[in-house]
């Protein structure tokens, strides 16, 4: 048996052995794993023959336009457009250069470089000012996709960003700059979110060097007065009725009967549309106020007029600043007056004066017209006449200016002056005293002062965005609590602000949480729910401006960027050419 199994597997080992034990066509007879590899090729190149013809558009090829078809770019993008640019979804070459990266941290920048020239295709629709040059270039924040990406979904927001887009910077702003800036001050380098202790206080009511924050404006104004029943002082009585409202009485409360005291709300003059000339209105700004205005706001119960016939009596009562506001409206009363326009200067007002009483005083003096019409002879009684009737006329204009810029219910109670030369002001917060009053009194009879602007801010936060139509179901007393006249800390000087601070907008704009008085926060607080990166007077307060004539499209080029990129292209050559 051993010798058997040995001889046996020597035979093996042989050609003729392993000849007859191995069958040699083998390799003809079908098998499992070739055939699957066989299969697997075909399908692979039949699957590449179909997207090469699917992805391929054979009319722009032979055009020798882009040859990718609308399929292809589909198949290779990373998602959908948002709907901001959802026509061109399948129109990569609107935002993509070839061979080139949309953004500055990709690796392969430092060997193509430029990617801002992808921001030259944003801005051919997104025209918008640069922000932040004195960032360190290594931020690479000054690229459109550094902080807007797309391919996320239709309903995606590119504005809608992250806080870090923003704290990559602000959190240790003096090392991200390129260039120190003395005007910063501490709290503005280090922000990381919007909490009291993590953002600084809003720069209008922030203190400046210990002292509390001031209004810039020139304009004299009481909230606390206005907002008392009746116009009363502080301990005095109420006096000022509906029945002396001389125009725009719905503003103020048309229902209420003459005999009430009125009673004004902030609604009265802080208001989201604006009266028109035809009598209806117009809606300004869904997030501000419109401007107060003394015609649309003031004129009702601060009639501007002077009375037809001024005299020292009348000029007198009007500028005893002594009495109350009520017994000076009772001193000095003009039952028949000149309206005023508000608005213009004193020495226009000069000419406007000289002119309605020359005219008032011939008006009643027939004879005197009648004579004055005739061609002067000189000398003659006429010219003495027209000397009689000038002096007459600037004496009565000399009243009428000193009721206007003297008077206790006029221009002053408003406004201040100063003079043309800039040294002199008057009537800056208080009553002058009598040396002030010779001094102004000479400037009147000189011309040699002027209104001073009021320059009343139209925008608080001029860094910021806020809409107080997305707090219109807030009472206003809640943010503006010195407006009201009960408040202890109630306004009675018109050079308080009276905006609120971080404290009062966390109570809101803070991270949901529940407290022992209840739940607080859980409204949005990030940092693009208040500020925008680019310069918010030119991205929201300006009106859309059309662009340069050479740069406009047609629909055509507009969704079609090769289109477009051709159209360029002839005429530079034409331009060429020429």
């Amino acid at each position: 048996m051993a010798d058997s199994r040995s001889s046996s597997s020597s035979d093996d080992r042989t050609s003729k052995g392993r000849a007859k034990r191995i069958p040699l066509d083998y390799y003809k007879k079908p098998d499992l794993v070739g055939n699957l590899k066989t299969a697997a090729t075909a399908i692979v190149g039949v699957i590449l023959l179909l997207w090469i013809v699917r992805s391929i558009d054979f009319s722009n090829l032979i055009q020798g336009k882009d040859p990718l078809s609308a399929a292809a770019k589909r198949d290779s993008s990373h998602g959908e457009l948002s709907f901001h640019h959802a026509a061109w979804d399948t129109k990569c070459e609107a935002c993509h250069l070839s061979f080139r990266p949309i953004k500055g941290g990709d690796v392969i920048t430092g060997l193509v470089g430029r990617p801002d020239l992808v921001n030259q295709n944003c801005q051919t629709c997104h025209a918008g000012p640069p922000h932040h040059q004195n960032i360190k270039e290594t931020r690479q924040i000054n690229e459109c996709t550094a902080c807007h990406s797309e391919h996320k979904g239709r309903n995606f927001s590119l504005v809608d960003l992250k806080d870090r887009s923003c704290t990559q910077c602000h959190s240790n702003l003096a090392e991200a700059m390129a260039h120190p800036n003395d005007k910063l001050d501490d709290a503005d380098k280090n922000i990381d979110k919007f909490t009291v202790d993590s953002h600084p206080e809003f720069r209008a009511v922030r203190e400046q060097e210990g002292k509390a924050p001031r209004d810039p404006s020139h304009l004299k104004f009481n909230h606390a007065l206005h907002m008392n029943l009746g116009m009363a002082a502080p301990g005095g009585k109420p006096f000022f009725k509906y029945s002396g409202i001389t125009s725009n009485k719905e503003q103020y409360g048309h229902t209420s009967t003459p005999d009430e005291f009125v009673q004004l709300s902030c609604t009265n003059c802080h208001q989201s549309t604006a009266n028109l000339a035809d009598g209806g209105s117009a809606l300004i700004d869904e997030r501000n106020f419109v401007p107060v205005q003394f015609n649309n706001h003031c004129i009702g119960c601060h009639s501007l007029d002077v009375p037809k016939q001024p005299t020292e009596l009348i000029a007198n009562a009007a500028k005893n600043w002594s009495k109350t506001p009520e017994e000076a409206r009772a001193a000095s009363p003009m039952p028949s007056t000149i309206a005023i326009p508000h608005g213009e200067q004193p020495s226009r007002l000069k000419e406007l004066l000289q002119s309605t009483y020359f005219k008032e005083l011939l008006s009643h003096d027939k004879t005197t017209a009648s004579e004055l019409s005739e061609p002067l002879e000189m000398p003659g009684p006429q010219k003495e006449m027209a000397r009689k009737l000038q002096a007459t006329v600037d004496s009565e204009v000399n009243f009428a200016e000193e009721i206007l810029y003297l008077g206790q219910q006029t221009c002053s109670k408003c406004h201040s002056y100063v003079s043309t030369d800039g040294k002199s002001r008057w009537f800056e917060e208080k009553q002058l005293t009598s040396e002030q009053q010779a001094g102004f009194e000479k400037a009147i009879a000189t011309n040699e002062f002027k209104v001073e602007p009021t320059s009343v801010p139209s925008n608080w936060m001029p860094r910021a965005v806020f809409s107080h139509k997305s707090h219109r179901a807030v009472d206003c007393q809640q943010c503006h609590a010195a407006a009201h006249p009960l408040s202890d800390n109630r306004s009675v000087s018109s050079q308080d602000v009276m905006l609120p601070g971080i404290s009062n907008c966390v109570q809101c704009h803070a991270p949901h949480q529940n407290t022992p008085n209840g739940p607080i926060g859980g409204v949005r607080h990030d940092c693009v729910e208040c500020h925008r990166y680019h310069d918010v007077n030119l991205m929201i307060d300006q009106s859309p401006r059309p662009s340069a004539p050479d740069q406009q499209r047609s629909i055509e080029e507009f969704l079609s960027p090769a289109s477009a990129q051709s159209s360029d292209t002839g005429k530079s050559n034409s331009e060429n050419g020429r």
